[in-house]
């Protein structure tokens, strides 16, 4: 793909000199596909920001569906999840895939609907939207396989088999993804090759089936090829999951490593989700814990950012287990508790009742179990976080007492008691006395008392 933008670019200069703008237009078309193939997501959301007003202006409708619902895998999806993701919002790419469907509709032009509902459902997914990515992808495959359209079937396919690997269901994406590698051996598309490949892989990884999955890699590419490529780069990071998953993390960092080294774009603070959420789970295995907990929290800044529970929750389970292991036993419980929360609310959005107590069952696995909390840190969750000695000092101030009682009263410096109020009002988020005596009458930590 990079040797064809090469060319592209060529012809682009001259449809430019020959002012013809239906040229420009198809070969921006063009120019975005080739790079998003050739892994630069950047470099492919200006082609193809380009591309889609001129195709407006041309009204040409079949053009612009064609570029519009490539343009949205500019966001969070699973076909990038390796790369770096240009500036965009999650929900106007879904609404830019949305208007490529619904153009190819109104052209009457199915092959053009089929590819675009793939499209979407892989953007769908990421985003939380379950529901909505299966039934496109349904309903993509559905199309293809009525007038043969035998890359549109596989691209459904595969999005099908990564919508069920997001959804914890190894066992159907395995189905559909064993599927996707036939279509596309069939097809003889090395992209295609490879892309299912990578999917395939994970599903048998995810299964246990490491000797298969190391076959199904070992015969995409050898050693020697590069990542540079979208669908190099998704076959090198199934491959640093397997390594994972054999109880191999110091080659799976050197993996994943390389893979950020390589990644187009990649500047000073850019954070890839996917391959630190990846970093991070090796340097677990490795004792490395610190280090790994920072990239889980730059990591949960970066899927925050994009909208990507899928990513979200995965992330925040990790951490949880990362805290409760450095003793840090409130941050593993609140991280685990947000975890909990974000599969519950992705859970609603799972249409079949088998597949979503599944997904919930398998996922609440993944999460920490903690023990039950001592006596002392029950109370502590009981009052706001507050330690035993700021509890005691806020009961003496519901009971009116000034810093000098206080200090008398606990044998303590006026300093020393000082410094307890100043942590408590922060950690209750309050500003006077008077309210944190009203708190600890109302939280019933002091009796009832004249404020």
């Amino acid at each position: 793909p990079r040797e064809g933008r090469r060319h592209h670019e060529e012809a682009l200069a001259i449809f430019g000199a020959l002012a013809d703008r239906a040229g420009q237009a198809a070969t921006l078309d063009l120019l975005g596909i080739s790079s998003l193939l050739g892994g630069d997501l950047l470099a492919s959301a200006a082609y193809y920001g380009q591309a889609v007003p001129l195709f407006r202006a041309l009204d040409d409708r079949q053009g612009l569906a064609s570029c519009l619902a490539p343009f949205a895998l500019r966001g969070v999806n699973y076909m990038t999840s390796t790369l770096v993701s240009a500036p965009a919002s999650g929900p106007t790419c879904i609404r830019q895939g949305e208007e490529a469907v619904a153009l190819a509709r109104q052209l009457g032009w199915r092959s053009g609907e089929a590819f675009n509902l793939m499209y979407l459902s892989l953007s769908l997914g990421p985003a939380g939207e379950y529901a909505r990515g299966l039934e496109a992808a349904a309903e993509s495959r559905r199309i293809a396989s009525e007038i043969e359209h035998h890359v549109s079937l596989d691209g459904a396919c595969f999005a099908l088999g990564a919508l069920y690997l997001d959804l914890l269901a190894p066992e159907a994406a395995h189905a559909q993804t064993a599927q996707a590698l036939d279509l596309a051996q069939q097809i003889g598309s090395l992209f295609l090759i490879r892309s299912a490949t990578a999917y395939h892989a994970q599903s048998c990884t995810a299964l246990g089936d490491f000797s298969r999955a190391t076959a199904v890699l070992d015969a995409a590419f050898g050693s020697e090829t590069p990542m540079e490529t979208l669908s190099q780069r998704l076959v090198w990071c199934a491959r640093a999951e397997l390594e994972l998953a054999c109880g191999y993390p110091a080659a799976a960092l050197e993996l994943i490593e390389s893979l950020i080294a390589t990644a187009a774009n990649r500047a000073p603070g850019t954070v890839i989700p996917r391959l630190w959420y990846l970093q991070a789970q090796a340097l677990q295995a490795l004792g490395r814990r610190a280090d790994a907990v920072s990239l889980l929290q730059a990591a949960q800044a970066a899927a925050a950012a994009q909208a990507s529970p899928a990513w979200c929750w995965r992330i925040d389970g990790a951490l949880a287990h990362l805290y409760q292991a450095q003793g840090r036993r409130d941050e593993s419980a609140a991280a685990g508790a947000t975890a909990q929360r974000q599969i519950e609310a992705l859970a609603a959005q799972v249409p079949e009742s088998d597949l979503r107590a599944q997904f919930v069952r398998r996922a609440l696995a993944l999460l920490p179990v903690l023990p039950a909390p001592t006596p002392r840190q029950a109370a502590k969750q009981a009052f706001g976080g507050l330690t035993e000695r700021e509890r005691e000092v806020a009961i003496l101030i519901a009971q009116g007492k000034t810093n000098r009682e206080i200090a008398a009263t606990l044998v303590l410096s006026q300093r020393t008691v000082q410094v307890h109020i100043t942590n408590l009002l922060a950690k209750l988020d309050l500003t006077s006395r008077t309210q944190v005596a009203v708190w600890a009458v109302e939280t019933g930590l002091a009796g009832p008392t004249k404020i």
